[in-house]
């Protein structure tokens, strides 16, 4: 998708993942250059990905629940995959949700090679110095951001 509405991009980037870590948070998006947080120090960075809804046309549940468990098996079977942990990317408001998964130190051209393939625009790159919408398009540059990390009950 080379053309992104821009009210598409500014809700990927406005989007606040709740992560499952061994201790589960939210990391919410912040100015560019902005960190409230400590990131976790034994990751390098992560990555959040989804087959939820390709190119962003909203399906039922359960099909993307099974578009999910396919991607699932397909990051089990990947040598590079260490963890799959679960993800979900959402409005602040709560009003939209997709569920998806976290995959730590895999490399870049994996995971959007995978979301390419799943029909995603983009994935979530979460590392100590930025927040970035990493768009499958290569055309497209990274737009990146600062980010907060609270903790959830």
């Amino acid at each position: 998708m080379t053309d992104l509405r821009d009210d598409l991009r500014e809700a990927y980037m406005a989007s606040v993942l709740d992560l499952a870590l061994p201790g589960p948070i939210t990391v919410t998006p912040r100015p560019p250059g902005v960190i409230e947080g400590e990131f976790p120090a034994d990751i390098g960075h992560l990555h959040v990905i989804t087959a939820s809804n390709p190119h962003s046309r909203p399906l039922h549940a359960e099909e993307n629940d099974a578009r999910n468990e396919l991607l699932r098996r397909e990051l089990r079977d990947r040598p590079e995959v260490a963890a799959i942990l679960p993800a979900t990317g959402r409005s602040a408001t709560g009003g939209w949700s997709e569920d998806g998964f976290a995959v730590i130190d895999v490399d870049r051209d994996v995971v959007l090679d995978l979301a390419t393939r799943h029909g995603q625009s983009a994935v979530y790159e979460w590392m100590a110095t930025h927040l970035a919408v990493v768009w499958t398009a290569p055309q497209r540059a990274d737009d990146r951001l600062g980010w907060a990390i609270t903790p959830r009950g």
